[in-house]
């Protein structure tokens, strides 16, 4: 069992219906389908980012493929976000 069927990430939400003069409020409680775990380490003058992308435990008939990607880098409010400089030369491309 990986960390997405843990309880701590069941996602509970409530929505209002309205309908015909008549409003009812309607607890949802579900899964995701992925779980995002990111983390950031600051080695040095670098920053190291890792991002681990699950399927819920319950969804193993599902493929996920990851088509792009790209981390930007936010250097001031002012100037606009630029490609971030990456240390591994393979992820380049």
């Amino acid at each position: 069992m990986h960390y997405s069927a843990e309880d701590s990430l069941i996602m509970r939400r409530q929505i209002k219906v309205e309908w015909l003069d008549q409003i009812w409020l309607i607890d949802l409680s579900f899964t995701p389908i992925i779980s995002l775990k990111m983390s950031t380490t600051i080695i040095e003058q670098r920053v190291l980012f890792s991002v681990d992308i699950k399927r819920s435990g319950s969804l193993d008939f599902l493929d996920l493929s990851l088509q792009t990607a790209e981390l930007l880098q936010h250097q001031s409010i002012a100037k606009p976000p630029v490609a971030a400089k990456l240390i591994n030369s393979k992820l380049q491309g």
